[in-house]
């Protein structure tokens, strides 16, 4: 009876901790204008994307803003049914059995999403495909538009993945969300690798030394936006960040879940314990803690 006390003392108070945080949020987003043009959204909101995170009742406003799709089309929905039109025509297939997963897959397990809602992110996937026949590997796209349905309908999802894809690989911008071939990406993964190999050698050592294959790892991560490896709530900080910084977040957010975790990673003799000690360390980490520069 007392364990059964004390842990309901600590969910109820593990939960008043996080009604006081989005109140306090809240509160702070709650007289923000959010611009239509992306750049002035992107550059007039970031300090609070970073530091503060935007509340749930924001986060459909500020993603469409950020990413371009408020600016794009005043319609979401017209815009939508053209391209369902152009994919479908006039018959709208109510299952799916062949979908497009861009180089990943799809992990409805991971998410509070119902039956309706894994047919409607299949057929949004269905459309994307179709727009984008050169969009061969994205495998962040499936768990983005999952996302994306927690907080606005099918049109506005569809409407920031296309905003999405129009960065694709717009290196000569300052932002670009990811690379759009599996040998930039793995560049991209190197990279990664070699910065936590020179910024962390000790750790990066260890990791090796007890079989870790760390490109492998940090690719697990990247390619599913970190929702495999942080917590809920924590993952969408991830994404708020990187549709308004771009793929600079990801790498960012990589090294400074390996630095904060360190400590249980250099005592970790196994695989299977440097995966135990990276769910825990995840588990506590305050998400701008990780959207700091290491």
């Amino acid at each position: 009876t007392n364990t059964v006390k004390s842990l309901s003392d600590v969910v109820a108070a593990a939960a008043a901790a996080i009604k006081k945080d989005e109140h306090q949020n809240y509160q702070a987003w709650r007289k923000i204008s959010i611009p239509k043009l992306r750049s002035d959204a992107s550059r007039g909101l970031r300090h609070l994307i970073i530091f503060l995170g935007v509340p749930d009742c924001r986060r459909r406003s500020v993603w469409l803003a950020i990413s371009g799709a408020t600016e794009l089309c005043q319609s979401a929905t017209s815009f939508y049914k053209k391209a369902l039109y152009a994919t479908f025509g006039d018959r709208i297939p109510r299952r799916f059995s062949r979908i497009p997963k861009f180089g990943g897959d799809l992990h409805y397990q991971d998410y509070f999403i119902s039956i309706e809602g894994v047919e409607v992110s299949k057929r949004i996937l269905c459309v994307i495909g179709h727009q984008n026949p050169r969009v061969t590997f994205s495998p962040f796209i499936p768990d983005l538009v999952i996302l994306c349905l927690h907080f606005m309908n099918e049109p506005e999802t569809f409407l920031l993945i296309h905003c999405v894809l129009q960065r694709f690989d717009d290196t000569k911008s300052k932002l670009f969300y990811f690379h759009p071939s599996l040998k930039k990406y793995n560049r991209f993964i190197k990279s990664i690798a070699s910065d936590c190999k020179s910024l962390m050698p000790s750790i990066y050592t260890h990791l090796i030394s007890i079989g870790t294959q760390i490109e492998k790892m940090i690719s697990n991560w990247v390619l599913r936006l970190f929702v495999n490896v942080l917590p809920f709530r924590t993952s969408l900080r991830i994404v708020d960040a990187w549709l308004n910084d771009g793929i600079e977040i990801l790498h960012r957010v990589t090294l400074q879940l390996i630095c904060r975790s360190s400590a249980d990673l250099l005592g970790a003799t196994s695989i299977q314990e440097i995966t135990a000690a990276l769910t825990s360390c995840a588990s506590t980490l305050p998400a701008d803690e990780l959207l700091r520069p290491l």
